[in-house]
This record gives structure tokens, C-alpha cells and sequence, in this order.
């Protein structure tokens, strides 16, 4: 491809028209969301930092809430509010 991109620089825009822009073979792709995944997803995730927030220690737990807090005042956005990492009471 070099050499023929060498001898003609219009070669890559010719392969291009050829195989892409003239190419009479269409597909149609038509996406359909599927009911409730997101809600699926959410839960999983809910119940993934749940897990892990059970091995951890009252003062992980701290060191976690304390870089979230650091982290958020860093970001353009606001901080995600996770129910696993809050706070109890």
C-alpha cells in the first residue's frame, strides 16, 4: 500500500471511493433499548460496592468518604452519591 500510495497520493482517496462511498451494499442497524437495564446495571453496581464495603473497617470506610469529598471539590461535576459508601445515621 506504501508503494501505491507513493506512485499516486490520491490512491488512499480512491480506495476509499471505491470501496466505501460507491459502494451500492447498504446496512441497516436499528437499536432497541432494552426495558430496565439500566435499573439491572444500577442494582448490580449497588450491590458490587455493598460487598466490598462489608470487608472494609470503620477507618477504610473514612479514608474513602474523605477522598470522595476531596475528589468532588477537584471535579467540574458533582460528586456521585453511592448508598454502599454513605454515611450511617
Amino acid at each position: 500500500m506504501r508503494r501505491h500510495l507513493d506512485e499516486d497520493p490520491a490512491y488512499l482517496r480512491k480506495l476509499i471511493g471505491v470501496h466505501l462511498a460507491k459502494n451500492p451494499i447498504r446496512a441497516t442497524v436499528i437499536l432497541r433499548p432494552e426495558p430496565g437495564l439500566h435499573q439491572r446495571m444500577e442494582e448490580a453496581e449497588r450491590q458490587k460496592l455493598e460487598e466490598v464495603r462489608r470487608t472494609l473497617d470503620a477507618e477504610a470506610v473514612q479514608a474513602i468518604m474523605e477522598s470522595r469529598s476531596c475528589s468532588a471539590v477537584r471535579s467540574a461535576g458533582p460528586a456521585r452519591k453511592t448508598a454502599a459508601f454513605a454515611r450511617p445515621g
